[in-house]
């Protein structure tokens, strides 16, 4: 994979993670773990839960140049 397409795949994955935050948390449960409906709600109208998979993202992406 080039540097560029690992840039894209970053970017992508947190917008995807941005745009649909209930989906992301979901995909991050254990076998067994339930999603606290009012909790994950919650998270994905928190503007610093938003702001942190943004700032991840930036990290990964600064950490490759």
């Amino acid at each position: 994979m080039t540097k560029a397409n690992y840039k894209l795949r970053i970017a992508c994955e947190a917008l995807e993670r941005i745009a649909f935050p209930i989906k992301a948390i979901q995909k991050h449960l254990k076998e067994g773990e339930q999603l606290n409906g009012q909790m994950a709600y919650q998270l994905s109208n928190d503007p610093q839960f938003l702001k942190d998979i943004a700032k991840e993202a930036l990290n990964k992406l600064g950490q490759n140049d």
